[in-house]
């Protein structure tokens, strides 16, 4: 045997007469698959803005009558027309600081 080139301690030597004896490792035990969750559907996708603009601020509905009629969340709708709103009030500002 050549420097550095060995057997472990632990290993036996084969005879190269002697079949070595392979086996099949027994396959790891793998978590069955997750279902996949349906996509989340938001009130933006039913409802796109320029509809609830139209619906809010043109006809004057309700946060609540909106969603009633298009089956969604009203804490969502709140959120969407309160950011509107700060949209349109800053609008507002830069229309009027531009006219000075």
């Amino acid at each position: 045997m050549k420097a550095g080139v060995g057997i472990a301690a632990d290993e036996k030597e084969v005879p190269k007469d002697q079949p070595i004896d392979i086996t099949e490792a027994e396959p790891e035990e793998v978590a069955p698959l997750q279902p996949e969750k349906p996509e989340k559907i938001t009130s933006a996708v039913i409802i796109p803005d320029n509809i609830l603009k139209d619906e809010y601020f043109k006809r004057g509905k309700t946060v609540k009558k909106i969603a009633k009629d298009y089956n969604v969340g009203v804490y969502g709708l709140y959120k969407r027309i309160e950011k509107m709103k700060q949209q349109k009030k800053a609008t507002a500002k830069e229309c009027a600081s531009s006219k000075r």
